[in-house]
């Protein structure tokens, strides 16, 4: 699964390999979520790492 973002209206959004677009939330310390699903993606700009957690689970993605 890949994982693209990008800026729409001066908001970030999300959109994952086969699913529709998601605006994600700005919570801080490099942490956006979406509400609706449960997800939070935590960035890690030191690394290129960014971390997706939903129902439980951590799956972690690197900037191509």
């Amino acid at each position: 699964m890949e994982i693209s973002l990008s800026l729409e209206g001066g908001k970030l959004i999300g959109r994952a390999t086969g699913q529709p677009s998601f605006p994600l939330t700005y919570e801080g310390d490099y942490l956006f979520s979406f509400s609706p699903a449960s997800l939070t993606l935590q960035f890690s700009p030191d690394s290129d790492k960014m971390l997706l957690k939903q129902g439980g689970m951590t799956f972690e993605f690197k900037k191509k």
